[in-house]
């Protein structure tokens, strides 16, 4: 029973449609109306996405676009600014350097002056004071403040051995 109704609403379609179920359409006929009411239609829809699609999207490339350029400009300008920040910081570290290596040629000077100017008066058990002391204030720092009752001791004996 529910197949006779489809069968007698599919023919009810067919004789309405204009065919008379004769066959298929065919592709190449132009139909002057078809053409007309698809060109109203494709120009209705494109001027609605003008309106409300493509401008929204093309401003926001273009945002996006203008973002992007603005971002790379930044950042060569970022590396522009390292580039400075570096050859400065080169050159006070090549001062600095050079500053450490005059203090510490100062400072050998000196202790060779100093070497030679006390260590010949001194005797031999002077002598070896000086060498403990020196012993002592190289080792790290806990042992250095573990044996302070020693090298104050040592300064102590190196003094009145000295004056």
């Amino acid at each position: 029973m529910l197949v006779a109704k489809f069968n007698a609403l599919a023919g009810t379609l067919l004789l309405a449609s204009g065919d008379g179920g004769g066959g298929e359409p065919n592709p190449l006929v132009f139909d002057v109306d078809l053409a007309l009411w698809t060109l109203f239609i494709f120009l209705g829809l494109m001027a609605v996405l003008t309106k409300f699609a493509w401008k929204p999207i093309m401003e926001g490339l273009n945002a996006r676009e203008k973002g992007i350029a603005d971002d790379i400009e930044n950042a060569r300008l970022a590396s522009e600014q390292a580039d400075n920040n570096l050859q400065q910081y080169e050159a006070k570290l090549a001062s600095v350097n050079d500053e450490a290596s005059a203090i510490l040629a100062e400072a050998k000077r000196t202790r060779r002056l100093l070497k030679k100017k006390f260590l010949p008066r001194q005797t031999k058990k002077q002598n070896e004071l000086v060498i403990e002391l020196l012993r002592i204030s190289n080792r790290p720092r806990m042992l250095r403040y573990r044996s302070w009752r020693k090298r104050a001791s040592i300064r102590r004996s190196l003094w009145l051995a000295t004056s």
